[in-house]
């Protein structure tokens, strides 16, 4: 189940937009290495897509709206979707895309290029306690590029301009694994000294 939920920027929860079911086909099963063959419609990661659609038709004309997705949302389709131009994506990275290099840079691929950017600012986050795992405050920096998104190698067409934005934890704690997050955004992203 593949569900989609509207929440406003205070957090304000509003209903669910859609909520698509499916069963993956017995036959499909073990069929990963077919999967860039196939299309889009084709593929389990379809559902994004129509997540897309579905908040786009549930939301007025005009009324910004961003969708947020998780790792799974990865998909340079999702990116490459047509939208409105009040409608602006936000997924957290899974992929080390390839990229055009970036200005004075040999990097090709996203994270490297990213995390050789300067660091624009450090923040405190609040880890709450999970488990057996102690509450802390995790130091957080901050880095962000505008980076040209090649498409998949298997297929041909121009690249996608996006922004990322990258967060990872330093001076971890001994015994602890560090906070990392790296976001991939078509929203415009500026810093300001």
């Amino acid at each position: 189940m593949h569900t989609v939920l509207a929440v406003t920027p205070d957090k304000t929860p509003l209903g669910i937009l859609d909520m698509n079911i499916w069963a993956r086909p017995l036959e499909d099963h073990g069929q990963a290495k077919n999967r860039q063959k196939r299309p889009i419609e084709e593929k389990d990661s379809n559902k994004w897509l129509i997540g897309l659609r579905q908040a786009e038709a549930a939301i007025p004309e005009g009324q910004k709206l961003l969708v947020i997705g998780d790792r799974e949302s990865d998909v340079f389709d999702v990116f490459a979707a047509p939208r409105r131009s009040t409608t602006d994506i936000l997924v957290r990275a899974c992929q080390n895309r390839a990229i055009e290099p970036l200005e004075d840079s040999e990097h090709r691929r996203m994270w490297d290029a990213v995390g050789a950017t300067d660091e624009l600012g450090r923040y405190d986050l609040d880890v709450p306690r999970q488990g057996s795992r102690a509450a802390r405050v995790a130091h957080m920096n901050v880095r962000f590029a505008a980076v040209s998104v090649k498409q998949p190698y298997h297929r041909k067409g121009e690249s996608l301009s996006l922004y990322a934005i990258w967060t990872k934890e330093v001076d971890v704690p001994k015994g602890v694994e560090g906070l990392e997050w790296l976001l991939l955004t078509t929203l415009p992203v500026a810093y300001a000294c």
